[in-house]
């Protein structure tokens, strides 16, 4: 995670950001919020995070708090897979392709690091 200072209002502020495949998370205030990566006007290489597409990471150490999912079942590009808790703050990981859900690497309770494959979608054939 990227401690990032700005300036809102006159004033400096500090913001966490994190890419994570084809999104960018932002931390402020209690706050957390994913905005996807091409909606962001500046895009630099983030080299910590290694998703591809279908791979659903961890964005940040945490908790699996509910798998939406099971093996071998359907998913839906921005469908919602895995809810996590980390920083006292429930985290929902979308799928970012459409797919069937070809390994599950997490169970409901674990503790997972930054960026650790949780879940991995794969195109049908």
């Amino acid at each position: 995670m990227q401690k990032v200072i700005t300036e809102k209002d006159g004033c400096e502020i500090t913001v966490f950001a994190e890419k994570v495949g084809q999104n960018i998370w932002f931390h402020y205030e209690g706050r957390t919020v994913c905005i996807a990566a091409e909606d962001v006007k500046h895009r630099g290489k983030n080299s910590s995070s290694n998703a591809t597409p279908g791979q659903i990471v961890a964005p940040m150490p945490g908790k699996i708090l509910k798998l939406n999912v099971s093996l071998n079942d359907e998913v839906k590009k921005d469908q919602v897979v895995v809810i996590m808790e980390a920083m006292k703050m429930e985290y929902s990981l979308v799928s970012d392709i459409d797919g069937q859900v070809t390994e599950l690497k997490i169970a409901v309770g674990d503790q997972v690091p930054k960026d650790q494959v949780l879940v991995q979608v794969s195109e049908k054939n």
